[in-house]
């Protein structure tokens, strides 16, 4: 069994970052808004329609930490 992967989608303003997780959701991908962007926890199966639905809402989709945990880790 695949383990879920960290992500992130930025590049967005608030009302759209909402409408982007309501839609991830509704496909059944974990996803929050944080500072600065929209965390996204996925299997490698659903990386695919992940790109697709971010791109569709005017983001794009980058493996690794959010801008927050990322400068969280530099903090410690």
């Amino acid at each position: 069994m695949s383990s879920k992967r960290n992500h992130s989608a930025c590049g967005l303003k608030y009302e759209q970052a909402l409408t982007l997780i309501q839609e991830l959701k509704a496909n059944n991908i974990d996803a929050n808004i944080t500072s600065g962007d929209v965390a996204v926890w996925l299997l490698q199966e659903e990386i695919a329609l992940a790109q697709a639905i971010c791109q569709r809402h005017g983001s794009s989709l980058k493996k690794g930490d959010t801008y927050l945990q990322d400068y969280q880790k530099k903090k410690r």
